[in-house]
């Protein structure tokens, strides 16, 4: 399963709780803000909306953040 599923990954995995994707992206960021750095942070329920996003347009707007 190591192979399939991301460490990144929180949501149905037993012993990690959704509470800490909310401390990760506090962590990230406040060192966004402490560097000084631009940070988008994006989110999106990816059942309701994948096909409704304009993925033309975020990989615009990701290409400008680089």
């Amino acid at each position: 399963m190591d192979k399939t599923i991301s460490s990144n990954q929180y949501a149905f995995i037993k012993g990690k709780h959704m509470v800490h994707v909310v401390v990760a992206l506090n962590e990230i960021i406040y060192l966004a803000r402490m560097s000084m750095k631009p940070c988008m942070v994006f989110k999106v329920d990816f059942e309701k909306a994948y096909y409704s996003v304009n993925w033309s347009f975020l990989n615009y707007m990701k290409g400008r953040m680089c």
